[in-house]
């Protein structure tokens, strides 16, 4: 039987690779109804903006490193990655991505993907 912490970094890696390839069938599935993207260069998105982001080619990914935990309760997780982002109109960026999970029926579902910038403050959340 898998741990908690070998799941969430299970579908932490799942998440990493249905963005880079765009794989609108596992995000629907597994970024909560409440799901939301917060990137500094750009409003917030809800989980549907998000995933028409990815679908019409407007929000890509690539790079993703391994995911690390950085915070992990009995149903709520956070881990962090870098990635490379590029946003419509605007050049590729490498940002370091805060995704906040929980532990729905067995699943964990991505509730929000957070972009960290650099200031220190920032990482305090």
């Amino acid at each position: 039987m898998l741990s908690t912490t070998d799941t969430l970094l299970a579908s932490s890696r799942a998440l990493s690779a249905a963005l880079r390839h765009r794989d609108i069938c596992w995000l629907n599935q597994h970024l909560a109804n409440t799901a939301e993207c917060h990137f500094s260069q750009a409003r917030p998105q809800s989980k549907y903006d998000w995933i028409d982001a990815l679908q019409n080619g407007e929000l890509s990914y690539r790079h993703l490193t391994t995911p690390i935990i950085t915070r992990l309760l009995t149903n709520v997780g956070e881990v962090q990655l870098t990635a490379t982002s590029q946003l419509t109109n605007q050049p590729a960026q490498e940002v370091t991505l805060q995704l906040s999970w929980i532990l729905d029926d067995s699943q964990w579902q991505l509730y929000r993907q957070l972009e960290l910038s650099e200031k220190p403050i920032d990482w305090i959340r």
